[in-house]
């Protein structure tokens, strides 16, 4: 029996929103948004880089890949095919099948979300000379910042945290940039964090849909006054 991923979940903010004097859609400092409490105590939750992507999902059975899932706009999960004439459900087929050859798929079984980034999504600002499926899973393992909590983890703290340098640990990965010279004034622009809870898992069982409450962002536009930091937004 094949089972439909569910879409994934809107993931909220942890800090409340308004629409600030300029138009823009920003955190209200201190105020929480009920139940995401957790993200300010660092040994409770990770700070995974929020890869700029194709949100999609990939069914694992026995080990091996079933199926490979997409959505549009605001439809459901939709099946991406091979042979399929979409153009856009055959890059994200391919991403997959690059992924797989680069280790990057987990062999255990059920629905695992992603990110599809590459040359053809999102101006590519990766730079990369392919496209490639990117788990949550292997991002929690590769693009977790270490420096989460060093320098306290309460709104002000967070948001210094972003304004003073916060780099893409994916694009160091991917092209051996040393963290230690990354940067966003250099280009390596990030575009936000996923604060994933401690007990957070990385698939989710055939016929239930992911935990909406484990998982948090913030955006680097959701700060208030954002434009006037160091580094060009979307700068690749």
């Amino acid at each position: 029996m094949e089972y439909r991923p569910s879409r994934y979940h809107k993931i909220e903010s942890p800090y409340k929103r308004h629409e600030d004097e300029n138009g823009n859609y920003t955190m209200i400092p201190g105020e929480h948004t009920e139940g995401y409490e957790w993200v300010n105590d660092a040994s409770k939750c990770d700070a995974v880089e929020k890869l700029h992507g194709t949100n999609c999902a990939i069914t694992i059975k026995n080990g091996k890949i079933q199926s490979v899932w997409t959505r549009h706009g605001q439809s459901d999960m939709n099946q991406a095919k091979p042979f399929d004439d979409d153009r856009t459900c055959q890059r994200i087929i391919r991403a997959v099948q690059n992924s797989k050859h680069k280790g990057y798929i987990p062999e255990e079984d059920g629905h695992h979300y992603g990110e599809v980034v590459g040359k053809d999504f999102h101006s590519n600002m990766y730079e990369l000379d392919q496209n490639l499926f990117i788990p949550f899973s292997w991002a929690r393992e590769h693009l977790r910042y270490k420096s989460w909590g060093e320098y306290g983890t309460e709104f002000a703290d967070i948001r210094e945290w972003f304004k003073d340098g916060l780099f893409s640990l994916f694009y160091c990965n991917r092209h051996g940039v040393p963290p230690k010279e990354a940067s966003v004034q250099n280009g390596t622009f990030v575009e936000g964090i996923m604060f994933t809870h401690k007990h957070a898992k990385n698939s989710v069982d055939f016929g239930t849909a992911p935990n909406e409450n484990h998982f948090a962002k913030i955006r680097r536009e959701m700060f208030k006054g954002h434009e006037d930091w160091p580094g060009e937004v979307l700068k690749h």
